[in-house]
């Protein structure tokens, strides 16, 4: 009966919506690393409840219509709906009659969380299962999320039965306890002239879109209108002038913006193009004279490049966030993989100076989203790179990735000749968006795909250690066998990769549709990452003349999935299409604030 009612209602919102206003509930984003939750009771036209994880910059959202349980033995319905800025984390009040969604908004419960799991939150849900653990008032331990199959937008939010579960806890009994200890705040919600809610009321009601179509909208909080704020930057005898920033606090968890993989290079005016980094991908933090390096996993790996220590003396900031990609160069000037595979995986001092001295790195930075008091992940993609070069000096260490406008079709035969990975074509108005988007797509000179190693085979002949890796990729949560890789190994890269493998010997095949070696397996648990080139997928979804590229460290496993390419016209449609629509919200939000009341 909800479903039907969910339904309706859903429709009901769609028809009514009207997004001239988009003023937001206040809050901030969580100024620490643990990400923040809440639970919102909702009495509309029914009561439900709605469960909120902040993750990406944003707040993950789902209908629970009975609510959250501490039974065990509850398998709550949670419908998932669009994301919500994370200003509306701490909103009560009253929605006023009239406006869609009527009724009072209170927060029921809120706090903090931690991941069971340290892996990519969002690749976690697009694999259909999230567990977590909630520190809050009423909620706490561990708690999963799983997607119901064959339903887009239906969840299951379950209590793991540990020390805080509680059997035959029923959620009436807190409601009625709640309502004579905790009135709601007085505070009247907005309501335009139109006489619907604002945005961030009617949204709650608004209809269910996939993550896709959500992922660069006005539901992203550094992908609606541009900041408020203007930035001013003196270098060099010159002023620039950054319009859209946000005057903030310097993020300490940013998730980095990933490029979608398109199939051909395109020439477009409106369009920039960067040569794809052939290494580590890296945030630095620059703050107090100091350097700190995260890479995607959120893992610190500022120790393991002892030579970028310096590199706060080449940024003219006092605090700064730069993205960019740690390599290693060959003697043509070219980002191997290979040579920076020697640096991945060390941890005693000794060999990481040794290597260091070997295998000298450099940080090649193509994005500035903090400078000083601004945030700048809302201002166009160009004026960012151009207060990027501007605050960079010279540095042994550091590279400033340039680009080239308009033609990427020349872009990628450039790429070609010069045996390069490929390109990155970037919309030159693009907003920084802590996801996948379609504004950034990369085009490759070849095929690679990362991998998850679920098993070797027994040596052949003179062969030393083993034969071929066993790989597979996660899809829909499983571990799917792609290939065995046996190319792309000299003697110390067997020896190196087999000692690696040996803590994680099992019995037991990870992979979830079978193997086709053949010889013999010796099974791994599938904690290691690799990445291969190859010619092109099969029919039955395996690689074809696949080689051996390296270990990665900077990815955690259940990250790792098909990477299929996307037509690239529809692509940059898409991503033309977002921009428009931007362009429109940020000129009826300046048209508002001009307007006299």
């Amino acid at each position: 009966m909800f479903r039907l009612f969910l339904d309706v209602a859903l429709k009901e919102s769609q028809r009514k919506q009207n997004f001239s206003k988009p003023r937001e509930p206040r809050g901030a984003p969580a100024k620490n690393a643990r990400r923040r939750f809440v639970v919102h009771e909702h009495h509309a036209s029914r009561l439900h409840f709605d469960f909120r994880l902040e993750m990406a910059g944003v707040l993950k959202s789902w209908a629970v219509p009975k609510g959250p349980s501490l039974d065990p033995r509850d398998k709550r319905l949670a419908v998932a709906v669009p994301d919500h800025s994370v200003r509306y984390i701490d909103f009560e009040g009253e929605i006023a009659e009239g406006a869609y969604g009527a009724g009072q908004v209170r927060v029921w419960d809120n706090g903090t969380y931690d991941l069971v799991e340290p892996f990519d939150p969002l690749e976690q849900l697009d694999a259909g299962k999230l567990s977590f653990v909630l520190h809050g008032k009423t909620l706490r331990g561990e708690f999963t999320l799983v997607k119901l199959a064959n339903r887009d937008k239906q969840w299951l939010l379950i209590k793991k039965d540990d020390g805080d579960a509680k059997r035959g806890w029923r959620i009436e009994t807190i409601l009625k306890d709640a309502e004579n200890a905790r009135p709601a705040r007085k505070k009247k919600a907005r309501v335009g002239e139109n006489g619907n809610a604002p945005l961030s009321e009617r949204v709650l009601e608004s209809p269910t879109r996939t993550r896709a179509s959500v992922a660069d909208d006005a539901h992203d909080d550094y992908a609606d209108a541009r900041g408020p704020d203007t930035l001013r930057v003196r270098r060099r005898g010159k002023t620039i002038i950054v319009r859209g920033v946000e005057k903030s606090k310097m993020p300490r968890v940013i998730e980095p913006m990933l490029a979608t993989l398109v199939n051909k290079p395109f020439v477009d005016a409106e369009w920039i193009f960067e040569t794809k980094w052939d290494g580590v991908r890296a945030l630095c933090f620059i703050e107090k004279g100091k350097a700190r390096f995260v890479s995607r996993s959120q893992q610190d790996i500022t120790f393991r490049y002892p030579e970028l220590k310096t590199l706060p003396n080449a940024v003219d900031a006092e605090r700064a966030l730069l993205d960019g990609e740690i390599v290693v160069f060959d003697k043509k000037g070219a980002s191997r993989f290979q040579l920076l595979q020697q640096r991945i995986g060390v941890v005693e001092q000794a060999d990481i100076a040794a290597r260091a001295a070997q295998h000298h790195v450099t940080y090649c930075v193509f994005d500035l989203l903090y400078c000083d008091d601004s945030n700048l992940m809302r201002a166009a993609l160009l004026e960012r790179k151009t207060v990027l070069q501007a605050i960079l000096k010279r540095h042994p260490n550091l590279k400033f990735s340039a680009h080239t406008a308009r033609d990427g079709e020349k872009a990628l035969a450039a790429a070609a000749r010069k045996q390069l990975e490929g390109i990155v074509a970037k919309h030159k108005l693009s907003p920084y968006v802590q996801r996948r988007s379609s504004r950034w797509l990369k085009i490759k000179t070849q095929l690679r795909q990362e991998v998850v190693i679920g098993g070797y085979t027994e040596p052949k002949g003179s062969r030393e250690h083993f034969g071929a890796l066993v790989v597979g990729v996660y899809d829909d949560g499983e571990l799917k066998f792609v290939g065995n890789v046996g190319g792309g190994f000299n003697r110390k890269a067997l020896k190196q990769t087999f000692a690696t493998m040996q803590k994680y010997k099992t019995k037991k095949s990870p992979f979830a549709n079978g193997t086709q070696p053949n010889d013999r397996v010796q099974w791994l648990k599938p904690k290691l990452v690799g990445e291969v080139k190859f010619a092109e997928w099969t029919a039955g979804a395996q690689m074809r003349q696949p080689i051996f590229m390296g270990l990665r460290d900077d990815k955690a496993p259940h990250q790792v999935h098909f990477e299929h390419e996307h037509e690239t016209k529809r692509q940059v449609k898409k991503a033309e299409r977002q921009d428009r629509a931007r362009g429109k919200r940020a000129r009826k939000t300046l048209v508002a604030k001009r307007t006299p009341k």
